[in-house]
C-alpha cells in the first residue's frame, strides 16, 4: 500500500523485479536499535491515544 505521491516508474521496476533498492552500508546494530525504538514509540503513542480517548 502506498500513501502520498507514487513514482510509477519506480513502482513498475519494483513489480518487474528490476529494482534492487538502496544498499545499507553501516552499523547493523544501530539500524536495529533505531527500528525497534520507532516501533516502541509507535506502540506507546497508540496506547496513550487509546487510554486518553474521550
Amino acid at each position: 500500500m502506498f500513501a502520498g505521491i507514487v513514482d510509477f516508474k519506480r513502482l513498475k521496476a519494483l513489480l518487474d523485479g528490476e529494482y534492487l533498492g538502496n544498499r545499507f552500508e553501516g552499523d547493523l546494530k544501530e539500524l536495529e536499535e533505531r527500528f525497534f525504538r520507532g516501533v516502541l514509540d509507535s506502540v506507546a503513542t497508540a496506547l496513550w491515544l487509546y487510554v486518553n480517548e474521550d
